[in-house]
């Protein structure tokens, strides 16, 4: 359960097979798959006798859907739960740090307000209670609602978001308080001849990519004007901190090429010629073109992949 750098691998003429055969009994197993590694990561979670949990992993991994599954889980034992998003913790744009060339450094720990991170942590340890903040993605700025947790020694905190590994924002936790867990997209997508059709990592590109329409206001041309400063900042501010995780979840879901397939292909092929990005998109739309399209009726209310394709 630890991370690796060898990635999983499956083959696509396999997963067409099961795909034809029973198209929902191939997403229930999924589903089922990913239910049984959540259930893994409690049980890990409550023999650690840990109640401090933080969850990281890089943009479009499901993070927020598998810390709230954790959490779920720990619920349906008995146990008391809270989760704390970092991403309520961003600072308003006027205030972000930038990049050399001048663009905004969403990626940056400094993108947080860590000093009021704190603040407001320390308050819930020390009082039991605490109203967090709510980041308005929409607007791009703290909105003026907010949301309140309970704690005492019997809770179960998530943090999550991609810098809850950092020494810097979890300092006040001691190795023996945490579990550390860290989320990835970890399967590539091969075709009969060994060739990756879909890699792990262009599949989070395409989450993001839905989930920025659905949930950030934002195009396809925006949200891969900013990926390689995601990738870039995925290997500054997370990679480093990767192996301190106790666990490693891969959210893949075999389907997801099938799902995607009728959404993601009509986006890309609108700007398929931009001088920019056409080498990537050529790349995107030829590995969804092998895939037959999977109506999103079948996917589970429940399911991660909701979280990128929900309206």
């Amino acid at each position: 359960m630890k991370y690796t750098k060898q990635m999983n691998q499956v083959m696509v003429p396999e997963l067409k097979k099961l795909f034809w055969e029973d198209t929902q009994q191939f997403v229930q197993q999924q589903e089922d798959l990913f239910t049984q590694k959540i259930s893994k990561v409690c049980n890990e979670i409550l023999r650690k006798k840990t109640n401090i949990i933080l969850l990281t992993g890089p943009s479009a991994s499901g993070k927020t859907t598998s810390a709230r599954k954790i959490l779920t889980e720990l619920k349906r034992q008995g146990k008391k739960g809270g989760y704390i998003s970092l991403d309520n913790f961003y600072l308003d744009n006027q205030h972000q740090p930038h990049w050399s060339d001048g663009s905004i450094n969403f990626e940056s720990i400094e993108s947080l307000d860590v000093p009021y991170f704190h603040q407001k942590l320390l308050e819930l340890l020390q009082t039991g209670f605490c109203e967090f903040p709510i980041f308005d993605f929409q607007l791009k700025k703290r909105s003026e609602k907010t949301f309140s947790i309970q704690y005492n020694d019997e809770t179960f905190l998530i943090f999550e978001g991609i810098h809850a590994l950092n020494p810097i924002l979890c300092e006040h936790f001691s190795n023996t308080q945490v579990t550390r867990i860290y989320v990835s997209t970890h399967t590539d997508f091969l075709n009969e001849d060994k060739t990756v059709l879909v890699k792990a990592r262009n599949l989070r590109l395409i989450r993001r990519i839905l989930r920025d329409i659905c949930h950030r206001n934002s195009g396809v041309e925006e949200t891969l004007n900013l990926w390689h400063y995601v990738l870039r900042g995925e290997q500054l501010y997370i990679k480093p901190f990767r192996n301190l995780a106790d666990v490693h979840i891969d959210s893949t879901h075999a389907y997801e090429p099938f799902l995607y397939k009728a959404q993601i292909e009509p986006l890309l092929q609108t700007i398929k010629t931009h001088e920019k990005f056409s080498l990537l998109i050529g790349t995107l739309i030829n590995g969804e073109e092998k895939f037959e399209p999977l109506s999103e009726k079948m996917i589970p209310e429940d399911s991660l992949i909701q979280e990128f394709i929900r309206k």
